[in-house]
């Protein structure tokens, strides 16, 4: 959330953004959308759709978001101790 709130700050030029503001009462726009979504795509190695941007629009969401699609997207393996599945 903390790396989130840096990267809204620098692109909406605001101190202090809190989880839970709202990108667009905060003055967001589809450009601003585009450069935030682009920082976090590559900061994160995650691809979050603008939809889904949109439909989160406060740094709470969207972190739960990436931790979610991350959650999802990470392979399981076996331990070589107990051959046990890891999540």
């Amino acid at each position: 959330e903390k790396q989130l709130a840096a990267i809204w700050q620098e692109v909406l030029g605001r101190e202090k953004i809190g989880i839970k503001d709202d990108f667009f009462e905060l003055g967001g726009h589809s450009l601003n959308a585009a450069l935030i979504k682009s920082r976090i795509d590559k900061k994160f190695n995650v691809k979050i759709n603008f939809t889904d941007f949109f439909s989160n629009s406060n740094i709470e969401f969207v972190s739960i978001y990436i931790k979610s699609v991350k959650t999802i997207n990470e392979p399981f393996h076996e331990t070589e101790k107990d051959n046990s599945l890891i999540f």
